[in-house]
């Protein structure tokens, strides 16, 4: 008897919508999930399917992806004048920035959740001046801190980009240029990667050392043909919110 009162009671509820964890029938796969959330003051269940539910957060809390997207940025060197620059430290919309100049959306750190592992950094030269990529390639010195830790410094032409000039030319006195083999392979590897977390702040800075020669350099600004384009870029895998 027992038993018997047990499934009427089970089956009266699953009238109503509670599934007792049985398996969904095609109908109820077809509207999602059928089973009653709450009741109205008439009484009557309220149905919400599964694609309802989320519509007002497309994220998962604490769940991540990870895409193809560089952290990159671009400053540019004036002749005669510039001695230091900073980079990552102007978002999009600052100072006239795009995103064909900088991928930073905030000032020397990214955004929660998102994070960041560098694998790659690479230093881009953007001239057509053969005289002023031998002085910038020669004369600049990398710095890369996170947390105000230096993690990788070194002469510019330490970190290759793996595009830009490149192979054999007629400028007189010149018969090689190069800024690293073209590929993904001419891309300057790190020893160890670089985690970047959620808001910790990081930079990077190229320091000129125009004053001098080799072995006696000192800080000093560089005379160029022209002004000229520095684009720093890092490769890695970028973790956001799905």
């Amino acid at each position: 008897m027992m038993f018997w009162k047990k499934n009427v009671v089970r089956e009266a509820l699953e009238a109503f919508g509670f599934g007792f964890n049985r398996k969904k029938t095609d109908r109820e796969q077809a509207v999602g999930n059928p089973t009653i959330e709450w009741f109205d003051n008439g009484g009557a269940g309220v149905f919400v399917p599964d694609f309802q539910k989320t519509k007002g957060n497309p994220t998962y809390t604490g769940v991540l992806e990870a895409i193809d997207k560089p952290v990159y940025d671009t400053t540019l060197i004036t002749s005669a004048s510039t001695t230091s620059a900073d980079f990552f430290q102007t978002p999009q919309g600052q100072s006239s920035k795009t995103p064909m100049e900088t991928s930073m959306r905030q000032a020397g750190q990214l955004p929660v959740p998102e994070k960041f592992t560098i694998k790659r950094i690479g230093l881009f030269i953007m001239t057509a001046v053969l005289a002023d990529f031998y002085k910038l390639s020669n004369q600049l010195l990398w710095t890369f801190s996170v947390n105000s830790k230096v993690y990788t410094q070194g002469p510019l032409f330490y970190y290759p980009c793996g595009f830009g000039p490149f192979g054999q030319t007629t400028a007189n006195d010149t018969s090689i240029v190069t800024n690293g083999f073209p590929g993904d392979l001419g891309v300057r590897s790190l020893v160890y990667d670089i985690p970047l977390n959620p808001q910790d702040p990081f930079i990077g800075n190229i320091t000129v050392y125009g004053t001098g020669t080799v072995g006696s350099r000192s800080i000093g600004s560089l005379t160029l043909v022209a002004n000229t384009g520095l684009l720093a870029f890092m490769q890695g895998p970028y973790e956001r919110a799905i």
